[in-house]
């Protein structure tokens, strides 16, 4: 057996005196050559890494006393730079034992023990050498001097000290330096200046970001090398061998605060917002994470350093320390320690339940599993699951996430989550939600497409819901919010779910919301033409939806990059996303769909499109036209279509054609289906919802199909009591003047509209009022025919009024039709004035009747009533 075999062997037996004493005799005898002392050296180097600690110093302790200083150079050259690195971590060990201990004596102070407080300070001055204890001390003395509010305090603390130096390791002159220092600390404090005490956690966050500096930074991505784990590793085993080198192993207090950073452990939401609770973990970048992930598990599966550290804490498993202690072994991911976590689980005293549950998942044995398991079944299995359950449930799900994102093989990960999922309240969404987000990252292959087609039915779901909690830091400065999250989660189950993603969406789009811009964003990074039916009623129901009467409560809003602000969302980001996600789908079905769309918003029934999206409407519709053979009109009138891409937005300019009507193309025939349609819309329905349903299905397939016969009952509920129906009526009407329109149609659509607007209620009237500035009161053919009724003399006074402001100021029917009036105040008539006919005089001044008035005042009050008494109530006249 060669020496340094035997040596290395005595220094695993920790024999370190008997390893010196072997190198001794054979350097004696001149039998060792420098080859040889330095193979001896990298065999110590070896021991001292595996942390027999205690014999390494021994045996350098020995030669260094011994040896010839070139022989004893030549054994330690291997070590050095271990030796220098336990040496520097030992220091700043030191540095934050003091730190903590000093924040300890000041937490007394305040907490008005006395005797805790010299015992603190005792510990504070003898942990030191003998001939650094004055100097501890002033320290002492000038931080108890800065304590404003507990002065009183502090000085009793300095006068014990004085009365008995002896018991805090101090002679009678170093203590009356402490009394000259706790003056000085007095002044200072009432002169405003820093005190010490300021820097409470000052060394321990310059060690933490020293340790942090030899990991890769944040930005790098790649797989970790050797020499980057190696120099990661050298760190920590040298704050691991300080500790186990301190007297009783104190120093794991500090090294584990430090470690403790490492951990992936959520912290409060008002903790994180403040900065006060951020751990390191949260920013270190992926190699970082997996080089410190495997450098503690590495390190903490060796039984020289965790079974040290399961004794220190379990001496202080009931202080705060203790708890960072179980969060940490869970950090080392050892099975062997889950029997210990299971008992400070079950220990009500500890009040480490919470990081023990973390421990658990973190680990990840079939005993940490029915552990959690059991854990979470208890805390769901109440009829109201709230407060420390509620909390305790979630923090359990965190942990299970954990558990399952470390199993590698998905049939096992599957089998898992299916577990789980049966333990989950069916009528609580925060639950399944947080199961998805914990359960689902990384790859799905593999796992039961049951399972993927769950999840993506629970994600939909949550993006029509309310603000959630458990979403809203992960989508702090998202655009999307808190559906960002959910958004990328259906990302990962698109491939394996997306039938389930369109159904479940399709069931919800009848709530519009800011789903609806989310879902474009996710139908636009993962096309399918299986999305078209969902995105065209999404667009339907943007059409329906009115913006303009949200309360402040229910308004969605979406974050703005470039400002860093919440804004409001709009149709028209709504509509973009949608146009956006129809635009990556390859399928004529799809670009049918655009065209439609260009020509919705062309007729006014949805809002007007940004540039980028009008040009892809326009495409698409020009496209459209030319497959069906029809000729191609851009807006302007210009023929071809080779100006569209150029086009203002889409719902700016002109209508496509100066006149929608196309004298080429025969009016559609009626057909059976259609007169069943006609039978749904004047039917009576006992289920409002059913009367919803079938009502608005009745509408868009008549307008669509523009049948002229179905125009007197669509137009019967444009003022319907029902929003959605209302709002249907309307959009049907648009769409019967959509281009192309048969000139038959058209002049049977607007003679209809006219007829109503005379002898319709007066509700219906003004919602038709508004449909006529819609379709251009100001171009052929309808000008002619509002022209004639006005100047016919015979509508009514509300018609009156209503085509002349559709028609503008220089409509005719300017006369009295005879009538003798007086002037008109539209100040003092209010709502009224809008009712009234107009004659011009000679002064051109407005003339009308007491009559007038009167009637004007009646129609008036019925529309302010019918409108839930909205706006000013109309005046009666004089």
């Amino acid at each position: 057996m060669s020496l340094s075999h035997q040596i290395e062997t005595a220094l695993a037996q920790d024999q370190g005196t008997r390893a010196a004493e072997l190198l001794t005799e054979h350097h004696a005898s001149g039998q060792i050559s420098e080859p040889e002392l330095q193979a001896i050296g990298e065999a110590v180097t070896r021991q001292y890494r595996d942390f027999h600690t205690h014999p390494v110093h021994e045996f350098y302790a020995r030669l260094e006393r011994d040896w010839p200083t070139a022989a004893y150079r030549a054994v330690y050259a291997p070590i050095q730079a271990e030796f220098e690195a336990t040496r520097e971590w030992d220091r700043r060990l030191d540095e934050i034992a003091s730190e903590r201990l000093v924040n300890g004596l000041i937490d007394k102070v305040k907490a008005k023990d006395a005797e805790g407080a010299e015992k603190a300070a005792a510990t504070l001055i003898t942990g030191v050498p003998e001939e650094m204890r004055p100097q501890r001390a002033r320290f002492i003395g000038n931080i108890l001097g800065g304590l404003i509010h507990e002065k009183d305090r502090a000085h009793a603390l300095v006068k014990s000290m004085s009365r008995n130096p002896m018991k805090f390791g101090l002679d009678p002159l170093s203590v009356t330096d402490v009394e000259e220092e706790f003056a000085r600390g007095a002044v200072a404090a009432q002169k405003r200046e820093r005190p010490l005490t300021s820097a409470a956690r000052q060394n321990l966050t310059e060690a933490t970001v020293e340790l942090s500096r030899r990991l890769p930074g944040r930005n790098v991505l790649h797989a970790p090398t050797e020499e980057e784990i190696h120099v990661f590793d050298r760190a920590v085993r040298a704050i691991l061998r300080s500790c186990l080198l301190s007297p009783d192993h104190d120093k794991f207090n500090e090294a584990t605060l430090l470690i403790v950073e490492f951990s992936p452990k959520e912290v409060s939401t008002a903790g994180a917002l403040a900065g006060v609770e951020e751990r390191l973990y949260a920013t270190l970048g992926r190699t970082a994470r997996l080089i410190a992930d495997r450098v503690f598990q590495s390190l903490g599966r060796h039984p020289r350093v965790i079974q040290p550290y399961l004794d220190f804490c379990k001496d202080h498993l009931y202080d705060k320390t203790g708890q960072y202690g179980v969060e940490v072994v869970g950090i080392f991911k050892n099975p062997d320690t889950v029997p210990f976590l299971q008992e400070a689980l079950k220990d009500k005293n500890a009040d480490a339940r919470t990081e023990a549950l973390f421990a658990l998942g973190a680990i990840g044995t079939e005993g940490a599993l029915n552990d959690l398991t059991q854990a979470l079944q208890q805390n769901v299995s109440g009829r109201i699951i709230e407060g420390e359950a509620r909390r305790e449930a979630f923090t359990i799900i965190s942990a299970l996430g954990r558990l399952v994102r470390s199993i590698s093989d998905p049939a096992k990960r599957g089998r898992i989550i299916a577990q789980i999922i049966k333990i989950l309240p069916k009528d609580d969404l925060e639950f399944p939600v947080r199961a998805v987000l914990n359960f689902f990252t990384g790859k799905q292959d593999g796992i039961d497409p049951n399972i993927l087609r769950w999840a993506a039915q629970v994600a939909v779901t949550a993006l029509w819901s309310t603000d959630r909690p458990e979403l809203a830091r992960a989508g702090r400065s998202q655009p999307l919010g808190f559906r960002q999250p959910l958004i990328d989660l259906l990302g990962r189950l698109a491939p394996f779910a997306m039938g389930t993603i369109n159904e479940t969406a399709a069931k919800y789009t009848k709530m519009y919301s800011g789903a609806y811009l989310a879902m474009g964003e996710f139908y636009a990074k993962n096309p399918d033409p299986s999305q078209v039916p969902v995105i065209k009623q999404m667009l339907f129901n943007t059409a329906l939806h009115d913006d303009t009467k949200k309360s402040e409560y229910v308004k969605q809003t979406v974050y703005d990059a470039a400002t860093e602000t919440q804004q409001e969302l709009t149709k028209d980001q709504v509509i973009a996303s949608l146009a956006g996600a129809l635009d990556k789908i390859d399928s004529d079905e799809a670009r049918q769909a655009m065209a439609e769309m260009f020509q919705q918003i062309q007729s006014g029934q949805l809002p007007p499109a940004g540039a980028e999206t009008s040009a892809i409407l326009m495409k698409a519709y020009i496209a459209a036209q030319r497959a069906a053979g029809k000729p191609v009109m851009a807006p302007g009138g210009s023929a071809g279509g080779g100006a569209a891409s150029h086009a203002t937005p889409v719902g700016t300019a002109a209508p496509l054609m100066d006149s929608p009507a196309d004298s080429q193309i025969a009016p559609a025939q009626v057909t059976e289906e259609d007169l069943q349609l006609i039978e749904d819309l004047q039917a009576r329905y006992l289920m409002a919802s059913k009367r919803r349903t079938k009502k608005v299905a009745a509408m868009n397939a008549l307008a669509q199909r523009k049948i002229t016969p179905a125009l007197k009952a669509i137009i019967s509920h444009v003022a319907d009591s029902d929003i959605i129906i209302a709002s249907a009526a309307q959009m049907a009407l648009q769409d019967f003047a959509a281009p192309p329109v048969p000139r038959q149609t058209l002049d049977t659509y607007y003679d209809a509209i006219l007829d109503a607007i005379d002898t319709a209620e007066n509700p219906v009237k003004v919602k038709l009022g508004e449909l006529l500035t819609k379709l251009g009161p100001q171009r052929s053919p309808l000008k002619e025919k509002i022209e004639t009724r006005l100047s016919g003399g015979k509508l009514s006074v509300a018609a009156t009024a209503i085509l002349q402001k559709a028609a503008g100021p220089k409509a005719p029917g300017g006369t009295s039709h005879g009538r003798q009036g007086v002037v008109m105040d539209e100040e003092k008539l209010g709502a009224a004035a809008g009712y009234m006919p107009t004659a011009g005089g000679d002064k051109g001044a407005d003339y009308v009747s007491d009559m007038d008035k009167k009637r004007a005042y009646m129609q008036a009050r019925q529309d302010w009533i019918r409108g839930g008494k909205r706006g000013p109530e109309p005046k009666a006249p004089e």
